[in-house]
């Protein structure tokens, strides 16, 4: 699709387009780090997905604004798997390149069976539903961060969400105001920007302001700032393309319990991808081709298991961000 795109492509149009990926390329890096966080992955993992979806699926997807890479459902996917199988969680880091290469299998020979038609039946309230259970669950484990209480939970009593909450209020006595006060401070400069400047990419700009202020409080050990937690930062070597590691003894053994989680993704990343793509179609007077779209979703994850990183599906917020911006 890209090709016919090219060919009435003008400097105006590139203006435009500019501005609009100045705009989502400060939104889609936060959102990798916490997506990242929010599976329990290194950043790296949530950044490589940003760049590599944001690369490859334009080439192939029907839609002019959906934008792809990590979501808070491909992430809750992750979690939700790995909670429910620690005797894998340790072996994340070969186990999530395969992953994503079923991912993106399942969703290219879906899109070339022409799977996504049979999208349209699926019910609302079933996506509500789904999508409503995991921000709750991905609240409640996002607040052990935010209230600095990590070292006192129980991994393996808080792999159900009672027994996340139940470790939460036995270690409310040992909150972490330092960590506490930089989230509600974030929060505060959040909504703040939000009411003076709503049109402005406030979610991307409130980390950032956040960023600089409490991470060089943090960098030069200022009290009672000194010694808070930070992600952990990469190196070029782990930038490097690496093909998942199919050639090994036990390859089927995990290919079994990872088949279930990659179908789910599967359908889930092009579902997320394919109401974007119609949502924002029907506002700017485009058709939506949900089939590519999935075929976009598909090539983008088998892109993204040679360059490493997360599943990737089509996000909300920086689709709708890319269209208001003027793309």
């Amino acid at each position: 699709p890209f090709v016919a795109s090219l060919r009435r492509y003008d400097f105006g149009k590139l203006r435009h387009d500019s501005r609009a990926a100045l705009n989502v390329t400060l939104l889609a890096v936060a959102q990798a780090i916490a997506f990242a966080s929010i599976a329990g992955l290194p950043v790296v993992y949530g950044v490589l997905c940003t760049a590599i979806a944001a690369l490859v699926a334009p080439l192939f997807s029907a839609s002019r604004h959906t934008i792809m890479g990590p979501t808070n459902a491909t992430a809750f996917m992750l979690f939700s798997f790995f909670s429910v199988n620690p005797d894998l969680a340790h072996r994340w880091s070969e186990l999530v390149p395969v992953l994503v290469l079923m991912v993106g299998l399942i969703a290219t020979l879906g899109a070339l069976m022409r799977v996504a038609d049979l999208m349209q039946f699926v019910s609302r309230s079933v996506l509500v539903g789904y999508i409503s259970g995991a921000a709750v669950l991905i609240l409640a484990n996002q607040s052990i961060h935010l209230l600095g209480v990590v070292k006192w939970i129980d991994i393996d009593s808080s792999a159900s969400l009672v027994g996340l909450l139940i470790g939460l209020a036995k270690a409310l006595p040992h909150t972490d105001w330092v960590s506490l006060s930089i989230g509600a401070a974030t929060l505060v400069i959040y909504y703040a920007l939000a009411k003076w400047k709503p049109a402005w990419p406030v979610f991307a700009i409130a980390l950032v302001i956040a960023s600089a202020v409490f991470g060089s409080l943090i960098r030069f050990h200022v009290p009672p700032f000194a010694g808070a937690a930070t992600f952990t930062t990469f190196g070029f070597d782990e930038l490097m393309p690496r093909l998942p590691h199919l050639m090994r003894a036990g390859i089927f053994n995990d290919i079994s319990p990872l088949l279930g989680v990659a179908l789910a993704i599967a359908f889930l990343a092009s579902l997320e991808n394919t109401l974007m793509a119609k949502a924002l179609a029907s506002r700017s007077g485009d058709h939506a081709d949900v089939n590519q779209d999935m075929f976009s979703v598909g090539m983008a994850n088998l892109a993204r298991a040679v360059a490493g990183g997360m599943p990737a599906s089509g996000s909300l917020t920086r689709s709708t961000l890319n269209f208001e911006s003027g793309a």
